[in-house]
């Protein structure tokens, strides 16, 4: 399975549900344009739920940097939400974890943007 990814948004938060494998270069190109589309209008508020993503690689390390950073150079931030299992093994030996505002629920990543207006 590769990666399926969903974009909503909900009060003026880009919400981007990621789910499946993490691992290839082409697809995360894709999404990274599909999120910096809607940054705009969310001035760069970014969650990236992935409860559902079953595994990433470096390449899945380097989509959260380059997603956090495009959310930043929006003037707004990114929360990662949702890792769990060998995804969060992986955020954490790569000590981004100490980068990422981290969230175990989404009602919680929503709060973190409603409480930063």
């Amino acid at each position: 399975m590769s990666v399926i990814s969903n974009l909503s948004i909900d009060n003026g938060i880009l919400i981007v549900s990621i789910e499946g494998r993490l691992i290839e270069e082409s697809k995360i190109k894709e999404l990274l344009v599909e999120i910096e589309n809607h940054l705009i209008e969310t001035k760069g508020r970014l969650i990236l739920a992935v409860e559902k993503l079953e595994y990433i690689n470096s390449i899945g390390i380097n989509f959260f940097i380059k997603a956090l950073t495009k959310a930043r150079v929006h003037q707004g931030d990114m929360v990662l939400n949702g890792a769990k299992g060998s995804v969060l093994s992986i955020v954490q030996v790569a000590k981004m974890d100490e980068v990422f505002t981290m969230t175990e629920n989404i009602q919680e990543a929503l709060t973190i943007f409603k409480n930063r207006k």
